[in-house]
């Protein structure tokens, strides 16, 4: 999603990225474990997401979407 690859560094945490299957649709939203329902994501846009989904779920909102 941010267009960084295995082995470039990651701006923020300055180490090599790492990579995380995430979820589309959160299992608390009804989402599933179907390869639709599954995203790769760098370790900062994995986190990025769980941050907006804990932001949406507490104001009642919403699906996240990781940054672009």
């Amino acid at each position: 999603m941010c267009g960084v690859i295995p082995g470039d560094i990651d701006d923020l945490t300055h180490r090599e990225v790492r990579f995380h299957i995430g979820k589309i649709r959160s299992r608390k939203l009804g989402g599933g474990d179907e390869m639709s329902n599954l995203d790769i994501l760098c370790s900062t846009c994995y986190q990025g997401t769980k941050e907006l989904m804990k932001e949406r779920m507490s104001a009642g909102r919403g699906i996240a979407r990781p940054r672009m």
